[in-house]
């Protein structure tokens, strides 16, 4: 699954705002966001609010879901890597790094 797909996901979800404002001063980032098309952005751990960044996952996806992102997506054809990797992403999502680095 994509950043693209991820976000628009959460945005269906209600889980993410459909748009997002920042004022901001004219200086260089500024610039390349017009130039270059390029957002930069913080590093969550140096905002002054922790729960900024605290962004809820949805993990009620099945099983049977988790083994078809696995293959259309990651393109895994392993079954085995698919079995033991589908059941690690439905009890902690944090592992889908896992699959992504196996394709």
């Amino acid at each position: 699954m994509t950043n693209a797909e991820i976000i628009l996901m959460a945005v269906k979800q209600k889980s993410l705002p459909q748009f997002l404002f920042k004022f901001r001063a004219c200086n260089d980032n500024t610039k390349r966001i017009f130039l270059n098309n390029e957002l930069w952005f913080s590093n969550p751990l140096d905002f002054n609010d922790p729960f900024d960044c605290n962004t809820p996952i949805d993990n009620t996806f099945t099983i049977d879901q988790i083994k078809f992102w696995l293959k259309d997506s990651c393109g895994i054809t392993d079954i085995a890597t698919i079995d033991i990797l589908s059941k690690e992403l439905k009890n902690d999502p944090s592992h889908a790094d896992k699959a992504v680095k196996k394709q």
